[in-house]
């Protein structure tokens, strides 16, 4: 049974853990599903499933668990924005995809 110490509740397994069991994705799950590799060429997208996060030379890869309204934002945001735009939302690709 959960109890309060110190301002903090303590339990020998932790509620919310316990609450949202079932809940959440299974890690496995997510990391069977691999990655998205969207790739710019000559102004076109191509989108392509894949088991490896490696970064295209153009365009970015992302987990393959990203909602799928984001993947519009974020081409566009690519295609609009300069190169250190553009090498920011490949680093923040990157770190999602190694979290997978």
């Amino acid at each position: 049974m959960p109890t309060f110490r110190e301002g903090m509740l303590t339990t020998e397994e932790p509620v919310l853990d316990r609450r949202l069991k079932g809940l959440l994705p299974d890690r496995d799950l997510v990391k069977q599903r691999g990655f998205i590799r969207l790739t710019l060429d000559g102004g076109r997208w191509t989108r392509k499933w894949t088991s490896e996060p490696d970064q295209p030379e153009i365009g970015f890869t992302i987990s393959a668990s990203e909602p799928e309204q984001e993947i519009p934002l974020l081409c566009e945001a690519y295609l609009n924005g300069d190169e250190e735009g553009r090498e920011m939302i490949r680093k923040l690709a990157r770190i999602t995809t190694e979290s997978d």
